[in-house]
């Protein structure tokens, strides 16, 4: 079976450590593209965090911590690149304000 590059997650920031996307059950997720444009009156911190699996409670990996964006920004997110989320794992995404958008695109295998 072919694996397409697909929209894994979109939408607009919560507060920090909203589980915004998981695979599937029985698939893993590698992460070709994340954009963040904040549309709102004031910089925001944006963090974004990745459990890979599941084991017990493995702890959330901070990619992006707490990282400025401007007014009217869009952030392309190079450290998430390529990233791995296996079965059970998970990518978390927040910032203080509210109010970013996300777009999460990659590819899901089984």
């Amino acid at each position: 079976m072919a694996n397409f590059t697909k929209s894994l997650a979109d939408g607009v920031t919560a507060a920090v450590g909203t589980n915004v996307y998981a695979p599937p059950a029985l698939t893993k997720a590698l992460i070709r593209q994340m954009t963040v444009c904040n549309i709102t009156t004031g910089v925001v911190a944006l963090t974004v965090g990745i459990v890979t699996k599941s084991a017990g409670a493995p702890p959330v990996r901070v990619i992006i911590n707490a990282r400025n964006v401007a007014v009217n920004e869009t952030y392309l997110c190079p450290e998430i690149l390529n990233a791995v989320v296996d079965v059970g794992g998970h990518i978390e995404i927040g910032s203080a304000p509210i109010g970013a958008t996300f777009v999460i695109s990659g590819v899901e295998m089984t």
